[in-house]
């Protein structure tokens, strides 16, 4: 099977439609629970009890019906708060003729005891299909009441979900408290443009299989500032599943934050643009955690988060000693994982352990920062058949140290020097009628040329060619250093602070990330072309000296650009560096006859 290509456009596009599709979702959150409703159901009025011992799932089911057939805009079904609803396995069913629903509990809906499931489906206890534009919230609870099936049910196929929703677009979940379901507190599956927020989720660390968020074959999901207590993965993603932003979420106990399990029997498996920003891992057994069987194809996996352990595990068997290894087709590939801080409790804080038959590559870890939570203890990584990158690591050793930039310093430097130089020898007051030059009783020798000669604050035409400034007459004449003397020179103190403050910004990081030797030769072959095509535009009949300070640092400017666009989801502010480049190109357009290149 062959990868499909994504165009840096297509990224970034990405991006913006997980924010703006999955957020349409969110349309319904200013609707409150008073006169701006003009259809009300109480499920009180449609014959519940609340009293946590009568069935009520009929008047549910009634309450529903005439919420969703009633043909209205944002009618509202209301749970009342002070009172406790026990509900047997309910499916709310779409389409609807009405639209923009809002389910608001308010009071606790309560499961059934394990023994009360008889002769009733016990994959899904509430279930949620076929329906737009829906809306569930309100500080209620949903007890799940899973003690009992953690006992005495250890398959988890025979133990049901508490709250299912299947193939509904738009949809948002705010604000309630899940508890205690026997399997997965909240599965989401065939949905487009979901929105999940300020959800409280817990069970005990030592429940099995109650993962938090379950989701897959799903589209468009943005999760954010949820606290997810558990005894398995806090969010799980699955196959099919496209387009997620999952931010501030606060995990553990569980086992993170997983991609998977996918491949089971061979299947094959997508997973595309996950991104995973600012969330807290605390006392989780992973942090974000691939986890594949021996056949399985990811692409497009980006991830950045903060805290805890990092894993990809295409070895994933849950019965221990009882998958044989095989040599299928593996594929792996794309995955960054970005500014992870935090503390492991294992020894291997990072796992890479890829497939022998093809292996994962492509694999960038930058900025990382684990530390063991055991006294004393270090901290390690293990790694098996993968290609990767890991240009900052801390907290450990698993690579070469960061590099310390010293080129670029010197080039900023001299820069400054050159500047400070060349205002010397133009020595305004000595050519210049008494107080005409710029700040000439403040600087006396070193003040600048008057605004009409040079509206940066700097020396005149004449001095910039005596110094080595680019004039093509000269060049043609054998003067040829001038080529690279002008990629130290500026026109003015406008044009000195642009450039070294792009310098600082693009330079320092580049030199960082691939050596001195790269980025050295790279300034000098991006200083002469910016110093060789003003030269052959220049009009020989004309007084133009041509400055080639910012030819090099455009240079930058675009392998930082490139880069930029490469790896898109690595950069944590993608507005600096845009900043950086607009700025960078404010001063060089000039009407005086300076050209700066």
């Amino acid at each position: 099977m062959s990868k499909p290509e994504s165009s840096p456009l297509q990224k970034i596009c990405t991006t913006f439609l997980v924010l703006s599709m999955a957020y349409c979702g969110s349309g319904l959150q200013n609707y409150g629970t008073g006169p701006g409703f003009n259809y009300v159901v109480n499920v009180m009025k449609m014959g519940a009890v609340g009293d946590g011992r009568k069935d009520d799932s009929k008047a549910f089911l009634r309450a529903w019906a005439a919420v969703c057939g009633a043909n209205k805009t944002a009618p509202l079904l209301l749970i009342p708060a002070g009172r406790t609803f026990l509900l047997k396995p309910v499916k709310f069913q779409g389409p609807c003729t009405s639209s923009a629903i809002n389910f608001k509990i308010l009071g606790n809906i309560m499961a059934p005891d394990m023994t009360a499931w008889k002769g009733n489906d016990r994959q899904n206890w509430l279930v949620f299909e076929n329906i737009s534009w829906l809306k569930i919230d309100g500080n209620g609870q949903i007890d799940g009441r899973g003690a009992s099936w953690w006992q005495q049910e250890s398959e988890p196929e025979k133990r049901p979900s508490a709250l299912k929703f299947s193939r509904c677009t738009n949809l948002r979940l705010d604000q309630l408290k899940h508890i205690n379901s026997p399997r997965n507190h909240i599965s989401v599956t065939g949905c487009r443009n979901v929105v999940i927020s300020h959800l409280n989720i817990t069970a005990p660390g030592s429940s099995p299989n109650t993962d938090g968020i379950d989701i897959g074959r799903t589209r468009n999901v943005y999760i954010h500032d949820c606290n997810i207590e558990t005894g398995d993965d806090c969010i799980a993603i699955g196959t099919e599943s496209f387009n997620f932003s999952i931010s501030h979420v606060t995990c553990g106990p569980g086992h993170g934050i997983s991609i998977g399990s996918l491949g089971a029997n061979g299947a094959t498996a997508r997973v595309k643009n996950i991104n995973v920003s600012d969330c807290s891992f605390k006392g989780s057994t992973n942090g974000a955690r691939i986890k594949t069987w021996q056949r399985i194809w990811i692409c497009q996996g980006d991830l950045l988060s903060e805290n805890s352990s990092i894993i990809i595990d295409q070895y994933y068997c849950p019965v221990t000693g009882n998958c044989p290894n095989q040599t299928s087709a593996v594929k792996v590939s794309d995955v960054f994982y970005n500014n992870f801080e935090g503390t492991s409790s294992s020894e291997k804080a990072i796992i890479l352990n890829c497939s022998q038959s093809i292996g994962c590559d492509n694999l960038r870890l930058t900025d990382i920062s684990i530390k063991s939570s055991v006294h004393g203890a270090g901290c390690q990584s293990s790694c098996l058949n993968a290609q990767a990158i890991v240009t900052v690591v801390m907290g450990y050793s698993t690579g070469p140290e960061p590099w310390c930039a010293w080129l670029m310093p010197m080039a900023f430097l001299s820069c400054i020097a050159m500047f400070i130089y060349t205002i010397y020898v133009n020595n305004c007051p000595d050519y210049i009628w008494v107080d005409k030059c710029v700040l000439e009783k403040q600087l006396g020798r070193f003040s600048f040329e008057p605004t009409n000669e040079n509206p940066l604050f700097g020396p005149s035409v004449a001095t910039l060619r005596k110094v080595g400034g680019l004039d093509r007459k000269l060049v043609e004449q054998g003067e040829r250093w001038r080529l690279f003397s002008c990629m130290f020179l500026h026109s003015g103190v406008v044009h000195l602070l642009f450039n070294t403050f792009a310098l600082l910004c693009t330079g320092f990081q580049l030199e960082e990330e691939f050596g001195y030797l790269k980025i050295g030769i790279f300034y000098v072959l991006a200083g002469l072309g910016g110093s060789i095509l003003p030269c052959l535009r220049q009009d020989p009949t004309k007084d133009i000296v041509s400055i080639g300070a910012s030819g090099a640092l455009f240079g930058f400017m675009g392998s930082m650009l490139s880069e930029f666009i490469t790896n898109w989801s690595s950069y944590s502010n993608k507005v600096h560096v845009f900043h950086i480049i607009a700025i960078q190109r404010l001063p060089n357009r000039h009407a005086y006859p300076i050209h700066t290149s």
